[in-house]
């Protein structure tokens, strides 16, 4: 004998909880601050150090 479940129709969560983001470079030194925001959740910061650098020849 065997019982076999099954495992129910797919579902597709938007994201799945998760985030990209994707930032553009001026190349120079600063600081990035992300702040993330959602309905039932505490409110997030952060912030990141960035350092000047020379871009790879095969990017300018």
């Amino acid at each position: 004998m065997q019982i076999v479940t099954s495992s129910g129709p797919w579902k597709r969560k938007l994201f799945n909880g998760l985030a990209q983001i994707i930032l553009q470079s001026t190349k120079e030194a600063g600081e990035v601050t992300l702040k993330a925001t959602a309905k039932g959740l505490k409110p997030a910061v952060l912030k990141v150090k960035t350092t000047a650098v020379q871009a790879r020849p095969s990017v300018d």
